[in-house]
């Protein structure tokens, strides 16, 4: 080992990466260069991205953000850098794209392997030549850096010849450049400030990587939201979700546990900054309440202001803006098995651009705060997912990824059991709404079911109604899916909710509305309508619900927190 490999603490494998690694970027940024320059019919001293946004062109600032990332932003209209030469090789690769005549900007040519191959899908092999070396990262002896620098080196004059042909112009002078520097790179030890300097460059490759992933990644997730944000606590009965939750959220009693015998009421804005016992900022914030207590819409309003801070720099829940990523999952999805999996999910478009390595090791060094739906209702992949957050990523993440798990009381111990001891928790649990709220929650709810076409009724009878029942059955209405229910019943059958007068008949009441909702969807269905008569549907349905009850009972003995599936499968 030379006395420059041991000063730096490289070895002979070390070495030859950083020489194929110069070889790859001296080359193929000046084939870039090159071309970009022969090719882009921009003025020497005009911006690129002036260039873009004027005729024939005309790209938009919204274009403009698609293809170029923030820190490539910056430099496409910085004045100085008007030629190219100080331009990255990803950054020369979008300008060839996005700004040179006689290439194809969108086809996918430039992916489409041919023979033989075009100018456009050569460009991508050398991009990828680079990229490939960083992202495997290969343990390189002295007989593979011969035949990774020679497998270069023909790409490099294979390209330079078709962008003689397609432009018409000797290349004999780049060609000869080309391999006199590689030669000189082979016969050469690289120097101290080299090996430096490609180390510097190599943590800027990666740094540029996880900006782009984290530019790219947070702008599809913001475009997203909005359908994860619909809701209604009584879809079981609407069968939709169409109402937003940031219209009809009204705030909730919390607590957090502060020992077995002491809770402590929080206001929801602050559930991110409570601490753990110990102190620390909790990796695990465990959000307990009874079914329809309002776990699953506090969890998608914050989703909401996430992606309201990301719009409009504004957002109720503190510490939320300071979160990268917001990924929602659900537990019920049997799909996902793997983090690298709830990321291309969440992340389709995004994770298209990057190797699994990437995109995991990029999400490790950003902050990503995951909402767990119903961790009662986990299935073999869900908890093999919960598995690996709470034993590899999040003690990997040094606090970078964080998780809120909402769970029914009745599964608390289970989802505790799988927590390791060395991550922190903070245990917080629903209480529902106060009473001086909840008419403001049915008013919310009512209008926005008006707007829907959901309703046709007036909201004063209903608040009047709530605000006279409070003291018979307000224990009952201090959760939002008893008040959802209300306002259903009230939606459909106004003098059926004044003749509620005991929990009792609102619960028969809602389950008539129920009934009848499942007769008439099935009284149109095209295989029934022409073939049973009302009567017949109606006494199905009751078949029916005498053999899901039974089924129901059995689960309930099992301590189930939805039906087995031998009873669906009786069912």
């Amino acid at each position: 080992m030379s006395w420059q490999e041991s000063s730096l603490g490289l070895n002979n494998e070390d070495h030859n990466f950083l020489k194929v690694y110069k070889v790859a970027v001296t080359s193929v940024r000046s084939l870039f260069l090159f071309l970009f320059t022969l090719a882009c019919p921009k003025k020497p001293t005009q911006t690129l991205r002036n260039y873009l946004q004027s005729p024939p062109l005309n790209m938009t600032g919204v274009d403009i953000k698609k293809y170029f990332n923030g820190t490539q932003r910056d430099n496409i209209k910085d004045a100085t850098k008007a030629s190219g030469k100080d331009f990255d090789i990803s950054l020369l690769f979008v300008c060839i794209q996005r700004a040179c005549r006689k290439l194809d900007p969108f086809g996918s040519i430039w992916t489409t392997k041919t023979n033989p191959p075009v100018l456009e899908y050569l460009l991508t092999c050398n991009k990828n030549f680079r990229n490939d070396l960083l992202h495997d990262y290969p343990t390189i002896d002295d007989t593979l850096i011969n035949k990774l620098i020679q497998d270069l080196q023909d790409l490099v004059k294979d390209t330079y010849e078709l962008i003689g042909k397609r432009y018409s112009v000797d290349v004999k002078k780049e060609i000869d450049g080309l391999n006199d520097n590689i030669d000189k790179i082979k016969k050469t030890p690289l120097p101290v400030p080299d090996v430096k300097k490609y180390q510097e460059e190599l943590n800027k490759l990666r740094e540029n990587i996880k900006c782009t992933f984290k530019d790219k990644g947070k702008e599809e997730l913001a475009d997203t939201v909005d359908n994860l944000t619909m809701t209604d606590p009584a879809s079981f009965i609407s069968r939709r979700e169409t109402l937003k939750v940031t219209a009809i959220y009204t705030r909730i009693d919390l607590v957090m546990e502060e020992n077995k015998n002491k809770d402590i009421p929080i206001s929801y804005e602050k559930l991110l900054k409570l601490p753990s016992f110990d102190g620390r900022i909790p990796d695990v914030l465990i959000l307990e309440g009874p079914a329809g207590a309002g776990k699953t819409t506090l969890s998608k309003l914050m989703l909401a202001e996430w992606e309201k801070w990301i719009r409009n720099k504004s957002c109720s829940f503190l510490d939320l803006e300071s979160f990268d990523f917001v990924l929602h999952y659900e537990c019920s999805n049997s799909s996902i098995s793997r983090y690298i999996d709830l990321l291309k999910f969440r992340l389709q478009n995004t994770t298209s651009y990057f190797k699994d390595d990437d995109i995991l090791r990029s999400a490790k060094q950003i902050k990503v705060l995951i909402l767990i739906d119903a961790a009662d209702d986990l299935n073999p992949n869900s908890k093999k997912l919960l598995t690996e957050l709470f034993d590899t990523h999040v003690p990997e993440s040094r606090g970078n990824l964080r998780l809120i798990c909402t769970t029914r009381p009745q599964a608390l111990k289970d989802l505790k059991s799988m927590i390791p001891t060395n991550l922190s928790i903070v245990h917080t649990k629903i209480i529902g709404i106060p009473p001086e709220r909840r008419g403001e929650f049915v008013e919310k709810l009512h209008e926005e079911m008006i707007k829907e076409g959901q309703s046709s009724q007036e909201t004063k009878g209903l608040i009047n109604y709530l605000n006279r029942s409070q003291g018979r059955m307000g224990d009952h209405f201090r959760f939002p899916l008893m008040l959802t229910l209300l306002t259903y019943l009230w939606a459909a059958d106004p003098d059926a909710v004044n003749g509620v007068t005991t929990v009792t008949t609102l619960y028969l009441a809602i389950q008539n509305l129920i009934q009848k909702r499942l007769q008439d969807r099935l009284s149109r269905h095209e295989k029934l309508k022409y073939s049973k008569t009302v009567s017949e549907i109606e006494k199905s349905c009751f078949e029916f619900q005498k053999v899901l009850y039974h089924e129901s009972l059995i689960a309930l003995g099992l301590d189930a927190m939805v039906l087995p599936a031998k009873c669906t499968t009786n069912l």
